[in-house]
């Protein structure tokens, strides 16, 4: 178990025990989750740096580093991991492919271009963690775009003009994405056409959706978690958990799990 903290610090932890066994540093603070994978822990720093460090000592193998704005969505993305390559999203509106073993990039590909007057309008961050199904990765970006990618090519399969900066949820048929107004809006998974569009939850900073069963699930800022029918996108039920919910909610056997700002979890299964 390896985590990361706001002064650069990581820190790997037994995960039998908890006792420490061993600490590092990065010249940034750590939002991202750490990745683990092949021996090697992975960390994406708020400055766009990727460092991966062995898993057993703690000692630094290699680092890349991404070009960055001067404005960003505070946050940065988790990395997502493939056979033998480390998916990086970044606050310049791309994805990036690294090798694991030596950090060396493989392809990027724009996901929404940071184009506009101002340093506001060229905001284009993919902060949500890109999805990985089978050899397509999904991934969305702040600046409205959506788009499926051949993974191990880097070849953009489509690209759909709907994008959350949150991130995405991802069933058999939809990708599902929430817009920073607010839409939660349902893409067909294979060409990137607009399947719906529920409106109902405008200016409620709702959280990026999970898929559970045949329904999308969101959280908004007063505590309510929503359930969308993914065939049409109509709310089918919600639930009100206390404090505001921004983080997406996690989907694990059939059960979802919401944790609110005030740090209470609360799980969710789906009636038979």
């Amino acid at each position: 178990m390896v985590v990361g903290g706001l002064k650069g610090e990581v820190i790997a932890l037994d995960a039998a025990d908890g006792h420490e066994k061993w600490t590092a540093k990065v010249g940034n603070e750590v939002i991202a989750a750490p990745a683990i994978a092949g021996g090697l822990v992975f960390v994406h720093s708020n400055d766009g740096r990727v460092t991966a460090f062995d898993a057993a000592t703690g000692e630094r193998r290699w680092f890349y580093s991404a070009d960055m704005p001067s404005l960003t969505v505070r946050g940065t993305g988790d990395l997502t991991l493939g056979p033998g390559l480390v998916f990086v999203p970044g606050d310049n509106g791309t994805l990036t492919a690294l090798g694991a073993s030596d950090g060396s990039e493989r392809w990027r590909v724009t996901v929404a271009e940071p184009d506009g007057r101002s340093e506001l309008e060229r905001m284009a961050d993919v902060d949500g963690a890109a999805v990985l199904d089978g050899t397509v990765l999904f991934a969305t970006s702040f600046k409205n775009h959506t788009v499926a990618i051949d993974g191990p090519r880097g070849q953009v399969l489509w690209d759909s003009d709907h994008g959350g900066v949150r991130g995405l949820g991802l069933s058999n048929s939809a990708v599902v994405i929430t817009d920073k107004d607010g839409n939660v809006v349902g893409l067909d998974k294979n060409t990137g056409g607009s399947l719906w569009k529920q409106s109902g939850l405008l200016n409620r900073n709702v959280s990026a959706p999970t898929v559970q069963g045949d329904y999308a699930v969101v959280g908004d800022y007063e505590g309510v978690v929503h359930w969308l029918r993914l065939n049409d996108g109509a709310f089918a039920a919600r639930s009100k958990v206390g404090a505001a919910v921004t983080g997406k909610p996690v989907e694990a056997s059939g059960t979802v799990v919401v944790q609110s700002v005030d740090g209470k979890l609360t799980a969710f299964a789906l009636q038979p």
